[in-house]
């Protein structure tokens, strides 16, 4: 999963030291604190995370809004409570879907499809409850 992002940020003005450090990475927040973070303005990945979550924004929503999480998400690593959003906010969190572009599966494809479509489908037979 590391690999496009890595070779992107390889194709800019960057040191060598950078270089050996994005290489050695594992991880999608030591690659955000080594590089993302200190190119954009962040102090660390930590700053990053914080001033680009929707998440304080959530608890002053007004107008319905179906907010989609899933739990084996790679890159949120959390996902909202009810005490983190407005009583218009509904939350489907699922146990599976990783996260946007990146839903690979080994096993059928088509199983995520069909969670989300039987979530979507008891939301709206049941009135999208708040929480």
């Amino acid at each position: 999963m590391l690999n496009p992002i890595i070779k992107k940020a390889l194709a800019n003005d960057i040191t060598q030291e950078e270089i050996d450090s994005i290489k050695a990475v594992n991880r999608i927040s030591d690659f955000d604190d080594i590089f993302t973070a200190p190119r954009h303005g962040y102090r660390s990945n930590n700053h990053y995370y914080q001033a680009s979550s929707a998440l304080p924004y959530l608890i002053k929503v007004t107008k319905p809004l179906l907010l989609i999480s899933a739990k084996d998400d790679p890159f949120i690593g959390f996902t909202a409570t009810p005490n983190d959003v407005s009583d218009s906010v509904t939350i489907l969190d699922t146990e599976h879907g990783g996260h946007i572009g990146y839903l690979r599966y080994r096993s059928d494809k088509g199983r995520a499809k069909i969670i989300l479509m039987a979530n979507l489908q008891n939301l709206i037979l049941t009135g999208y409850p708040k929480r």
